[in-house]
């Protein structure tokens, strides 16, 4: 669930990182990295969004729901067909080698756990951060975009994606007043 997703992340910062740290959040990690942010102010400096997935509303309410409707969910999530299409839907261009993305999109779906941890994420509802955006103050927001690019510039346009954090980075290293003020981000958009 969220709080053990953040109390893993918190307890992995305070006994390796100590100090505040940029946040780097692709996707769903967005959402991992709002939480944290707003749960652990002291541990970010900074937060770096890619193609950020955070406006929706997790999986709402599933308590309520019969086992085997979120495991089969889980069934149609790991499946061969989705991913596939959730692969091509991912890339702007289709890249070479899209069945090996393919496999590599899905290596997580094959560990004997990821079933059962699923479930439970999408019972417990997901992430829902919107009221936590409302929390976050990010007066040096600043968004960039790569063109032509799918939902992971990391990975279709990956020096593109790394010039535009290194400029964060560097641009905001210029003012080191204001960033002891407040928590700035960026965010790497598609």
């Amino acid at each position: 669930d969220i709080v053990s997703k953040r109390e893993h992340l918190y307890q992995f910062w305070r006994s390796y990182i100590k100090r505040p740290m940029v946040l780097v959040g692709p996707s769903l990690g967005a959402a991992v990295a709002i939480d944290f942010a707003v749960n652990y102010p002291e541990a970010v400096s900074k937060l770096i969004f890619i193609g950020a997935s955070v406006y929706a509303e997790g999986t709402k309410d599933m308590t309520r729901m019969p086992k085997f409707v979120p495991y089969a969910g889980v069934f149609v999530l790991k499946s061969l067909p989705l991913r596939l299409f959730a692969t091509r839907l991912a890339f702007y261009k289709i890249p070479d080698g899209l069945f090996d993305w393919v496999q590599i999109g899905r290596l997580h779906c094959l560990l004997p756990w990821w079933e059962d941890a699923t479930v439970n994420f999408m019972i417990t509802g997901g992430y829902n951060v919107i009221n936590q955006i409302k929390q976050q103050e990010l007066p040096s927001a600043i968004l960039r975009q790569v063109g032509q690019c799918g939902h992971i510039p990391h990975v279709e346009k990956p020096r593109e994606a790394a010039k535009h954090v290194l400029d964060f980075l560097e641009g905001d290293s210029l003012d080191k007043a204001d960033q002891a003020s407040s928590l700035s981000s960026t965010l790497v958009s598609t």
